[in-house]
């Protein structure tokens, strides 16, 4: 049997058959500046989970947006994460 990390879903989960990413979600890489949002999911597999979980990039988390773009920078528990686009296309949030 293959157990799951808590924060991942697999890449051909909908973001919608999760209960905590609301129908506006969307991926990091796509929020707007300046805002403030709510992680509602991280997808990957096993390693890229524990890398993120290690950095605080948990489910139900609150960040905000310093900058978007190529290298996408957030703040995090008052400390700042500079993410790839690979990285933050796989962080699913939400404003709600």
């Amino acid at each position: 049997m293959r157990h799951r990390h808590a924060c991942c879903r697999e890449h051909h989960e909908p973001p919608a058959a999760d209960s905590r990413c609301p129908n506006r979600s969307c991926p990091l890489s796509r929020a707007p500046d300046s805002r403030r949002l709510r992680i509602c999911r991280v997808g990957g597999d096993r390693r890229f989970c524990a890398r993120m979980a290690a950095m605080g990039m948990l489910p139900g988390r609150e960040l905000e947006i310093l900058r978007g773009g190529e290298h996408c920078l957030v703040r995090l528990d008052g400390g700042t994460v500079s993410l790839d686009r690979s990285v933050s296309e796989q962080i699913l949030v939400s404003t709600e």
